[in-house]
Parts: structure tokens; C-alpha cells; sequence
């Protein structure tokens, strides 16, 4: 009875993440992982699936450093398993998920480290294609951010390559890879190519209505590329429909949420709008320090780089300088 009552509150702890009742969802889930764990044990499938599934919700609230314990723990089970009974799917799944979560968390060569492991598969056994394509993606996306253009590229044509192998074209990895490889072309400087791609991409999502799990990273990668090109009001536009969206989920402290922040206060930055500027970034700066390891993210990094030009701007010399400092800090261990 226990195991059956888990099942059933892990499925609606899913739907009520699915409509955007956050709070519903993670009140169901944590029952659902004390159910599970009761009835099989806290080393059994049922009772590591409802874990890796509050991890999930956990980490896309932005409560980052909960979540990765809790991945670290249902890695660590699952590879106690028999092989017979790990399911590599399973594996990858909460390895990739955990890997995303070292990224926004400032973890970057942890979660490098978590995919070369995974894309080895465990004990040699293969990763199911569409898990592969994603821990590809996550390698490309670790590369573009280190300026490291040739080394992404392989990692790109390699997902590509299983993309159109598997005939995973018209699934949201493969709408994934597209989006890095327009991050990888911006780092080029083909922002152009990037452009165009980028708005295929989000064309296709809204036409396959795949758009609400994927946008507002999206938008917000749209927003980041016309930064690039100096259209500083198209890219404003872009991140508050970005932000537009992140309530939809009931998530508003989430690293997308914080991400489209940080866009908008660099494209009001370059519009002249300082004042908005700061607030934005303000908001991207705080939004950070709740989430991610303030010791060693870029991201909150970059953001208080850019709220220090900011705060120049606004002739807060002093307030800039102490920002400044801060992000070459974080930098100098990242």
C-alpha cells in the first residue's frame, strides 16, 4: 500500500509541478520519497526515482545546493545497485540533471568531470541515445563558456551526429543543441547566423508547443545576442518576455529567472537607462546569491561585473570598485 500511495503522489507532485503549484508539488514529492522509502528502502528504484524527481523540482526552484545533495545521494544509490537493475537511462537522467545543477551552481570542472564519467556509461555500457545527446550538449555548453570554440564544436557535431542517427530531430534535445550551437556560433561573432538560427529554433518550439518547458532560456539567449549586436531595445524586449514567462512555473527565484534579469539591466545598461539598469542588475545580483556558490560562479560574477559599470555610470565610484573586486574574486577561483 505504501509503494502504490508513492507512485501516486510522485505522478501528482509532476502534475502540480506541471501547472505551476510549486509548493503542491514539493508537498507531494517529499511525502512521496518518505512513502517509498518505507515501503522498499531508501536504496530501492521506486525510492530513488521520487528523490532524483524532488531533485528535479528542487533544482529548477533554484534551491541549488539541496538539490545537489540530493543527486549526489540518488547517484551514489543507484551505482550500489546491481548492474542489471541501475538502468542506464535512469543513470544518465540523474546524472545529467545533476551535472545542470553544478553548472548554475558554479561547479564547472565537477560537472565536466560528471559527464566524461557518464558518456563513458556505467561499467562500460552504453547511454541511451537521447541522454547522450544531452551530455554532449552540457560538454559543448561547458566549452562555449570557457571561449574554447574548437573543443565545443567537436562536442556539437558529435550530438548532432546521434541526433540524426536516432531521428531525435523533432525532440526538445534536438531543439537543445540547436540553441547551443547559436551560442556557439555568437562566440564565433557570427551573430548574424546565430540570430537566425536562434528564431528557427523558438519558431519551432511555439509551433510545437514545447515552448513553456524551454522559453525563457531561450528568450534570453535571444536577448543576449542582440546585446551583442548593440540592438540595446530589441534586447530588452527579449528578456522581459523572458521574465514574462518564469511565473508561469510558479518559479520566480529561478536561474532563468536571474539570467533574464542580468540581460536586462545590460541591455538597459547600453540603452542609457542606468537607473533601470541597476535595478535589474540588482535584482540578477540577489537573485544569484540565493541560488549559487558565491565563491566560485561566473555567473554571479558576471553580474556583479556588470552592475559595478553600472554603479560607475551612476557616479557610485566607490560602491563600482567594491564590485568590481568582488567578481575578479569569484573569477580568480571559478
Amino acid at each position: 500500500m505504501p509503494a502504490k500511495l508513492a507512485d501516486t503522489l510522485s505522478f501528482l507532485g509532476s502534475t502540480e509541478l506541471a501547472l505551476g503549484r510549486v509548493a503542491e508539488a514539493e508537498a507531494a514529492l517529499r511525502e512521496s520519497v518518505r512513502l517509498a522509502e518505507v515501503a522498499a528502502g531508501p536504496d530501492r528504484r521506486p525510492a530513488l526515482m521520487a528523490r532524483a524527481a524532488l531533485a528535479t523540482l528542487l533544482f529548477k526552484r533554484g534551491q541549488l545546493a539541496e538539490a545537489l545533495a540530493l543527486y549526489e545521494r540518488v547517484r551514489a544509490d543507484y551505482l550500489r545497485l546491481p548492474v542489471g537493475r541501475r538502468g542506464t537511462d535512469a543513470v544518465a537522467s540523474v546524472v545529467s540533471y545533476e551535472a545542470s545543477a553544478r553548472l548554475q551552481f558554479g561547479h564547472v570542472g565537477e560537472a565536466l568531470q560528471l559527464i566524461e564519467e557518464a558518456l563513458a556509461g556505467p561499467d562500460g555500457s552504453s547511454v541511451p541515445a537521447q541522454y547522450r545527446t544531452a551530455l554532449l550538449n552540457q560538454r559543448a555548453l561547458i566549452w562555449i563558456d570557457a571561449g574554447q570554440a574548437a573543443r565545443a564544436e567537436r562536442a556539437l557535431a558529435e550530438a548532432e551526429q546521434v541526433i540524426a542517427a536516432e531521428q531525435l530531430q523533432a525532440t526538445p534535445v534536438a531543439a537543445a543543441v540547436q540553441l547551443a550551437r547559436s551560442r556557439w556560433l555568437l562566440l564565433l561573432g557570427r551573430t548574424g547566423e546565430a540570430r537566425r538560427l536562434l528564431e528557427q529554433v523558438v519558431r519551432e518550439l511555439d509551433q510545437a508547443e514545447l515552448a513553456q518547458a524551454s522559453h525563457p532560456a531561450d528568450l534570453t539567449l535571444a536577448a543576449r545576442i542582440d546585446i551583442a549586436r548593440q540592438r540595446w531595445d530589441p534586447a530588452a524586449q527579449w528578456a522581459e518576455r523572458a521574465l514574462a514567462r518564469t511565473p508561469e512555473r510558479g518559479l520566480k527565484t529561478s536561474f532563468d529567472s536571474a539570467a533574464a534579469w542580468h540581460a536586462l539591466g545590460v541591455a538597459e545598461l547600453g540603452a542609457g537607462r542606468v537607473d533601470d539598469a541597476r535595478r535589474a542588475l540588482e535584482r540578477a545580483v540577489a537573485q544569484f546569491e540565493g541560488m549559487v556558490d558565491t565563491a566560485r560562479s561566473p555567473h554571479l560574477a558576471r553580474a556583479l561585473a556588470d552592475l559595478a559599470r553600472a554603479q560607475q555610470q551612476a557616479g557610485r565610484g566607490r560602491e563600482a570598485r567594491s564590485l568590481e573586486q568582488r567578481s575578479r574574486r569569484i573569477l580568480a577561483t571559478s
